[in-house]
């Protein structure tokens, strides 16, 4: 091989190798920026959605570039901090963000709810015959089905005889609890809310029922200030649980502006993999079930109902202990 042909196979090889660990550098940079502002600032919502699991491949990448070239001590201390920062993603992966080694229990105890963002409104024959019966496997104490237009009718037909049902806006509730009231408190171009007050045989349980934008250009900061200040104008009371599709991934900081006291139902009974969107190969968890103190999950579970765009969310909840 000609000498001025090895010169540039070892520069074009030099190149790569600094390019894919620059590649790694800054998208670790961007993701760590994403999880610390969160989506407090139009720029920082947009490395808030950067996927870990994209963050792992770059990383992998990045251990490869750092092992390409002569042995160098350059080289090693690339490799050391290239595995460093891939172990510490995987187990923030692992451990955090998906619980993949948590066990749920096989009988959870409590109340059984099921939410799912069916997600479109014109159908096949064949794909309303899926939806029914995806529907039907989904059926609990209480189902919260958003969307779904022409054939919510349909599903509410196919109900269990010992449940009662209500059309509200976007959202379909069936229940086996007797329902005291359905009230749409927003319906605009970005927010659709609607409380349920539910007798549970206790102090009652108000569920708030959200559907928030999807385009992702739309600040999430701005429109959570927004969405708070609607909820304190009209009147909402206190919500038990709000379930819905947000467009808002888990942990963000906007779902905290509109619901500080809540928390998530994932944080109390979720296990594995953790993501609701698209629902064929799941990044981002953006569908949500929200408790309040004065409840908590014994189960989260994701599901996937085999058609639509969106996963399911299924949990158990009871009442939390005093104190």
């Amino acid at each position: 091989m000609p000498r001025v042909v090895r010169v540039g196979a070892r520069l074009m090889a030099g190149l790569a190798t600094r390019g894919g660990w620059m590649l790694t550098i800054l998208l670790a940079v961007a993701w760590l920026a994403g999880r610390g502002v969160s989506d407090r600032v139009v720029w920082s919502q947009w490395l808030r959605w950067i996927p870990t699991a994209a963050l792992i491949g770059v990383l992998l990448l990045g251990l490869a570039a750092a092992r390409a070239g002569p042995a160098t001590r350059w080289r090693r201390r690339r490799t050391i901090v290239s595995v460093i920062a891939l172990t510490v993603t995987l187990g923030h992966f692992a451990l955090l963000e998906h619980r993949l080694l948590r066990r749920p229990p096989a009988a959870p105890d409590g109340m059984s709810l099921s939410v799912w963002h069916m997600g479109f409104r014109r159908t096949s024959d064949a794909m309303r015959t899926h939806t029914r019966t995806a529907a039907r496997a989904l059926f609990a104490d209480i189902t919260l089905l958003i969307d779904g237009h022409d054939i919510r009718g349909e599903i509410i037909d196919t109900r269990p005889d010992d449940t009662g049902s209500v059309i509200q806006g976007r959202f379909t509730l069936i229940t086996r609890l007797p329902i005291l009231e359905a009230r749409t408190f927003i319906a605009t171009d970005h927010f659709d809310v609607v409380q349920f007050r539910l007798d549970d045989g206790a102090d009652g349980l108000v569920l708030l029922a959200v559907d928030l934008p999807s385009d992702p250009r739309l600040p999430r900061s701005e429109l959570a200030g927004t969405l708070r200040r609607l909820l304190d104008e009209t009147g909402v009371a206190t919500p038990d649980i709000v379930a819905g599709d947000f467009n808002i991934p888990r942990g963000s900081h906007s779902i905290e502006r509109v619901f500080p006291t809540l928390h998530h139902a994932y944080r109390d009974g979720g296990h594995g993999y953790a993501a609701t969107y698209p629902r064929v190969y799941p990044l981002y968890h953006i569908d949500h079930l929200l408790l309040d103190a004065g409840w908590r999950a014994t189960r989260y579970d994701i599901v996937d109902p085999g058609v639509g765009r969106h996963r399911a969310q299924r949990a158990w909840v009871v009442r939390a202990p005093p104190g």
